[in-house]
């Protein structure tokens, strides 16, 4: 929870086109389902971040997790939420 008493959802990075908001778009609407609320409400009752502001690049099946650079950034969100 985070001190406005939202449920805090953290993404890795934003997709490849950039575009839209953390855990937004077609990833919020599978978060939303799963938590079996309706999108509105999903993206009312929670506040959204992404770990890394760019995503970064692609790797086999996956993508190239920096895994320091993300852990640095995570310490930054946490001491925020």
């Amino acid at each position: 929870m985070t001190t406005s008493g939202k449920v805090l959802v953290v993404g890795e990075a934003p997709g490849p086109s950039g575009s839209g908001g953390a855990a937004e778009g077609r990833i919020g609407r599978r978060l939303a389902a799963l938590s079996c609320l309706r999108y509105e409400d999903y993206l009312e009752r929670t506040e959204r971040v992404n770990i890394l502001l760019r995503w970064p690049g692609a790797a086999g099946n996956g993508s190239r997790f920096p895994a320091a650079k993300a852990r640095r950034a995570a310490g930054k969100v946490l001491r925020q939420a």
